[in-house]
């Protein structure tokens, strides 16, 4: 089964002659995104922006000082550590990492977008939303999910575009009002009665550049942040493209690893983060050469976007 077609196969010849087909426990796995995803009937989405379709959090928590540096397509995210005053006393939050923090970072954009408002109330809607993307919330994962937040809240950012030879600077931030913390554990619900202020530039560019994203299909994906990025990325990538793009195992290792060592062994990681992310998003047409990666213009992730504002639908629409 070629594993970037998997999503093709479940269509033409059905789910369950499908996993008949499927010969590794990951094929199968494969099988049944490709199959939760099309069934979904919602279709709730979610939003992300397309600078970090590009780059992306780091995979993996770093130490609290250490500053996160992503290449993608002509473009270089930064983001450094921070600080949060808590009871007065200043605390240094690391950069916000893994599936959390994507996933909370994906419901704040989203609720941004759809309300077309910066302020953000986190209520009890954001924990059925957080929970929809297979972020649940309780005991662990609330204190975790409260860290993700305070790390995006304390972070600033850096975004250098290349464009007519050079480079163009930025410097900026997710979120301007931090979320409220606490440890005690009969404040554990905290997060969802406050209130988060996004950036104001980065609210504009946002709305200028926002790329739809299945809610189901980051839920299949949640279990691997490279997953996620690569679907984001494919989200954003294949439905700008005017005519096939080829992308090299050498590119495509400076964006999603630049952690290895060996691109043989990135190769190898990066093909089950692509299998799965071909399968959450089935109208991805991505082919491979000997090297690296074929990408050819492709619908969006999601069509049905009826729940956003008109003009944020009509242009993701491409209308």
């Amino acid at each position: 089964m070629e594993l970037t077609k998997v999503a093709e196969v479940v269509r033409l010849h059905g789910v369950e002659a499908a996993r008949e087909m499927a010969s590794t426990p990951h094929e199968r796995r494969l099988v049944d995104i490709a199959h939760e995803v099309m069934a979904d009937e919602q279709q709730a989405i979610g939003i992300g922006y397309s600078g970090m379709c590009l780059t992306g959090l780091p995979y993996r928590k770093l130490p609290d000082d250490q500053v996160w540096i992503k290449n993608g397509h002509q473009v270089t995210l930064l983001i450094e550590p921070g600080h949060l005053l808590i009871r007065g006393k200043p605390t240094r939050y690391g950069v916000p990492w893994g599936s959390r923090g994507r996933i909370l970072l994906i419901h704040l954009m989203t609720q941004a977008v759809r309300t077309n408002s910066r302020e953000v109330t986190l209520g009890r809607s954001a924990k059925h939303a957080l929970e929809r993307m297979g972020l649940a919330y309780g005991g662990e994962s609330a204190k975790a999910i409260r860290d993700q937040g305070a790390r995006l809240s304390a972070c600033s950012l850096r975004w250098s575009w290349e464009h007519n030879g050079g480079n163009s600077n930025h410097r900026g931030a997710i979120i301007t009002s931090a979320f409220t913390l606490h440890d005690e554990d009969e404040r554990q619900d905290s997060l969802f009665s406050d209130t988060v202020v996004i950036d104001a530039e980065f609210f504009a560019a946002l709305k200028k550049h926002p790329v739809p994203f299945s809610e189901e299909a980051i839920r299949h994906l949640s279990y691997s942040p490279m997953a996620m990025d690569v679907y984001a990325w494919l989200g954003y990538r294949l439905h700008c493209l005017e005519r096939p793009t080829d992308v090299s195992w050498s590119s495509l290792a400076a964006q999603f690893g630049p952690g290895y060592k060996a691109i043989r062994q990135f190769r190898a990681d990066f093909l089950l983060s692509l299998s799965a992310a071909c399968a959450a998003y089935p109208g991805a047409k991505v082919d491979l050469t000997g090297r690296g990666l074929r990408l050819s213009p492709s619908p969006p992730p999601v069509t049905k976007l009826t729940t956003l504002p008109s003009p944020t639908a009509r242009k993701l629409a491409g209308s």
